[in-house]
């Protein structure tokens, strides 16, 4: 059930965030709706990559990492289609999360001295602790940091296409004046 869910979920997200081109007149872009997007999938991948490991099931974290991956980038993409916002965040998510499967995979296993019992438990040591740990803080910072630019970055797309009045008056008058970027 939840292999389909989070499926949906993806297509959802990616069909809606594509880069189209609008209308400056009549299109704005809700910080709202791009806060929305960023955090909750960061906060479903979030949730599916944890809630798997605690469990010691392996489709939360199949379905959970590429969600988080995408995930906070999403609302990035809802404002204005510009990959060049998102492709930072997506490297250093991408890159830490391929290194950290690298060292978790190569992390030293129990010998033949072990009982079944504990080669089946394992636990991060030393050096491989703090690398894993570090990437992790990487991994997550650049999320954060994708999830607080989405409703910047609808604000900005909104204030570079839109339009103001504002009261003028001068010695022959008063009126309006209309102002804006084109």
């Amino acid at each position: 059930m939840r292999s389909p869910l989070a499926g949906l979920m993806i297509l959802l997200a990616t069909a809606t965030a594509h880069g189209q081109k609008l209308d400056p007149a009549t299109s704005s872009k809700s910080p709202a709706i791009a806060l929305a997007w960023s955090l909750g999938l960061t906060a479903a991948g979030s949730a599916l990559l944890f809630g798997g490991i605690a469990r010691d099931d392996f489709d939360g974290p199949t379905i959970g990492i590429p969600v988080l991956l995408v995930g906070p980038s999403i609302g990035r993409w809802y404002d204005d289609g510009h990959d060049y916002r998102t492709f930072p965040g997506l490297l250093i998510r991408g890159a830490t999360g391929i290194m950290t499967i690298l060292v978790f995979a190569n992390r030293p296993h129990c010998t033949d001295d072990c009982t079944p019992e504990e080669a089946k438990n394992f636990y991060l040591e030393g050096q491989t602790k703090t690398v894993i740990y570090g990437l992790g803080a990487i991994f997550f910072t650049s999320a954060i940091y994708d999830v607080v630019r989405a409703p910047l970055d609808a604000r900005d797309f909104n204030r570079a296409h839109g339009l103001a009045l504002a009261p003028t008056a001068v010695p022959g008058g008063a009126g309006l004046a209309v102002g804006g970027q084109f």
